[in-house]
C-alpha cells in the first residue's frame, strides 16, 4: 500500500509539470536575466490561474453555456495572445554571450 502510495506521488509530481508558455517563460527569464524575475513571472502565472479557477468554482460556466459564441472568442483571444508571444521571442535578439547571474 505504501509503494502505491509512493508511485501515486511521483506519478502526481511528474505530470503535475506542464510545459505551458509561463514555465517557459520562467526558464527564458531565469537563464536570460535572473531569478527574482523568473519568480515574479512564475508568480503571476499562479495568480492568473488562480482567478481562472476562482471564476471557474463560481460558476462561469453556466453564463458561458448562455452564450455560446463566448467560448471560441475566448479561444481566439487566447491563441492570439500565445501566437503574439512566441512571436516576440523567436524575434528577440539573441542573449548577450556574458553568462547568467549565479544565485
Amino acid at each position: 500500500m505504501l509503494l502505491a502510495f509512493l508511485i501515486g506521488i511521483a506519478l502526481g509530481a511528474g505530470t503535475g509539470i506542464i510545459p505551458g508558455p509561463v514555465g517557459l517563460a520562467v526558464i527564458d527569464t531565469t537563464y536570460r536575466k535572473a531569478l527574482p524575475r523568473a519568480l515574479a513571472i512564475g508568480a503571476g502565472g499562479g495568480l492568473g490561474d488562480l482567478t481562472w479557477a476562482t471564476l471557474g468554482v463560481l460558476g462561469v460556466g453556466p453564463l458561458l453555456r448562455r452564450h455560446p459564441a463566448a467560448p471560441p472568442v475566448l479561444f481566439a483571444l487566447s491563441g492570439a495572445a500565445l501566437i503574439a508571444y512566441g512571436l516576440s521571442h523567436v524575434c528577440a535578439h539573441p542573449a548577450n554571450d556574458a553568462p547568467p547571474p549565479r544565485y
